[in-house]
């Protein structure tokens, strides 16, 4: 396990030089409530280990803060406080979740770019450098599109984003600070995420649920699946479909399957 965080380190900084990698805490005690050792912690103890020897820059997200990674634009959405100095009640509450915003049209090296979810996968880390937020409207000609990248969140994450960021609207509206054209499913398309308020607000029209085929924790639930099916968008699974690739050109936004 040391040597695949430490391969995926080297791969971040090749293709990124000089970026920061973006962590919900660099307080181990945050995964330590009443054990001692465990899973968890010692995967996390090891990739802080694997970030202190090797020099890379770090930051702790918290809401508000901005990244650009090429052509994409990140906005923190959530922890909405800092989690160090704190316990996990539960660790999927401590998800990174961003929106992804990309413009395509103009400039040219907006013409044609991808994300890709894998099998399984899960978000945790990021990488980026710091920069002002995008201004909407900006760049006269260019489109934006936008993904919802919500890790692990579940309902009380959830919940909490709606309150911070929606208050404003109706209940039956989508919520223009959620508002996205595709939605990373929160937590593997469980039962206890993808509530129908949030998934109002965010209104999508591709719902992308990355979940290992066969997994013992019988992702994505059927409840989840219901409730992502009553917004009418196109729903995607990496365990039926394989690696889900976003692509963007200027002629807008195109989703396909491995298979």
């Amino acid at each position: 396990e040391a040597s695949t965080i430490n391969d995926m380190l080297a791969e971040l900084e090749a293709k990124y030089p000089g970026a920061k990698l973006c962590m919900a805490t660099l307080d181990l005690d945050f995964f330590y409530k009443d054990v001692t050792e465990g899973p968890v912690p010692g995967a996390y103890e090891r990739l802080l280990t694997a970030v202190r020897d090797r020099g890379v820059p770090t930051t702790v997200a918290l809401a508000g803060q901005t990244y650009d990674i090429g052509p994409f634009h990140l906005d923190v959405l959530a922890p909405l406080a800092s989690l160090d100095g704190t316990r996990a009640e539960n660790l999927n509450s401590s998800s990174i979740v961003m929106m992804a915003t990309v413009r395509s049209g103009s400039p040219p090296h907006l013409a044609s770019e991808s994300a890709t979810v894998r099998e399984g996968e899960q978000e945790g880390v990021s990488v980026g450098s710091d920069s002002p937020p995008l201004q909407e409207g900006e760049q006269e000609g260019v489109s934006a599109r936008r993904i919802l990248l919500t890790g692990d969140a579940e309902a009380d994450v959830e919940a909490a984003m709606l309150e911070r960021y929606c208050n404003d609207r109706t209940a039956d509206a989508p919520c223009p600070a959620l508002a996205a054209d595709v939605l990373k499913v929160p937590h593997h398309g469980s039962q206890d995420s993808s509530s129908d308020a949030f998934l109002t607000a965010v209104a999508p029209q591709h719902a992308i649920i990355s979940s290992g085929a066969g997994n013992d924790y019988g992702h994505p639930h059927r409840r989840a699946l219901k409730r992502l099916e009553r917004t009418g968008a196109t729903i995607w699974r990496t365990d039926e479909r394989g690696d889900v690739t976003v692509e963007f050109s200027p002629e807008g936004l195109h989703v396909v399957g491995e298979r």
